[in-house]
């Protein structure tokens, strides 16, 4: 219910305040656990800084007995070097992992513009002290 609140409050300003683009993305992280899929929106400034909401979660098949893992929380970010088609930028991510663990994940992400709504995403940040790697297809969607 929060997470909803958070996104309406994230909609409202975002559509009457100028300079400022809301990005839907798909997402897929492999970490040491294993991959996880999921989604997040993110408002930025002109300025390129930004903040939204992700989740993200593991897929099982029916046969498979473990944990869902869970991640969902805060998303930041702060450019460190921007052009037309080529953004990069510092990255954290904080949340709730299984609905029980507070975790802070830092990283880098490479953002390369195929099109005016369409965008490409590549990070690399540090989760459960090792690394992992993040892929995204972004959509901008105002």
């Amino acid at each position: 219910m929060r997470t909803l609140i958070v996104l309406l409050i994230l909609t409202v300003v975002s559509t009457t305040s100028r300079g400022q683009h809301m990005w839907l993305s798909m997402l897929s992280e492999y970490t040491i656990a294993g991959p996880q899929y999921g989604a997040a929106i993110l408002m930025e400034t002109n300025k390129k800084l930004g903040a939204g909401l992700f989740y993200q979660a593991d897929i099982q098949s029916p046969a498979e007995v473990k944990t869902n893992n869970t991640f969902y929380g805060l998303q930041l970010q702060i450019p460190l070097a921007k052009s037309e088609k080529i953004n990069f930028f510092g990255t954290v991510r904080g949340g709730l992992v299984n609905d029980k663990f507070a975790v802070i994940v830092p990283g880098v992400e490479t953002r390369i513009n195929a099109g005016k709504r369409l965008a490409v995403g590549f990070a690399m940040s540090m989760r459960m002290n090792y690394p992992s790697v993040l892929g995204k297809l972004t959509y901008r969607i105002f």
